[in-house]
């Protein structure tokens, strides 16, 4: 079988809109649902993504031990650190693979000379929206939104679903 890894935008806590909604009518599927349907499925190792702006990882483990997914939420690259996240499926050879999850940012500076020409180079600009935002007039910590060393550069193992016997 294949290893199957799932991108969307909410993430598990915040798919919790049950509401009726008359342009889109039909049954919802919430968070928990989601993650029933996701585990049913034991190919799926990981559920890459968003929404809630914040790294954040969390393991959602499956029938058999060392078994699971793992949802990895990414930071989004508009918010203060304007991170982007790298993702690498590694086979180990005994049983379980590792997903090696790492934290990138961009090489603008963190603080660069305004320019009234509007001659600015990529670099510079980059260094601009970082400045902006970490201005964030909604009154959040910028620094919380990076999470904690544990949601950052990390490995995750789970066992292979490929070698269950």
């Amino acid at each position: 079988g294949r290893l199957v890894v799932v991108l969307s935008h909410h993430n598990s806590w915040t798919m919790d809109n049950g509401g009726d909604d008359h342009f889109d009518p039909g049954p919802r599927t919430d968070g928990g649902a989601l993650l029933a349907l996701l585990g049913r499925h034991p190919n799926v190792v990981l559920w890459a993504n968003g929404h809630s702006h914040e790294h954040q990882i969390h393991v959602h483990p499956g029938r058999r031990p060392g078994a699971g997914l793992w949802e990895v939420n990414t930071a989004s690259a508009i918010d203060f650190g304007q991170q982007g996240r790298t993702f690498e499926l590694l086979d180990n050879g005994d049983g379980t693979l590792s997903i090696v999850v790492t934290v990138l940012d961009h090489a603008g500076p963190p603080a660069v000379r305004h320019r009234a020409d509007g001659r600015w180079t990529p670099r510079q600009l980059a260094g601009l929206s970082r400045e902006l935002a970490a201005n964030d007039n909604r009154w959040i910590d910028p620094m919380g939104l990076l999470g904690g060393p544990e949601d950052r550069n990390v490995e995750l193992v789970v066992a292979d679903p490929r070698s269950a016997g």
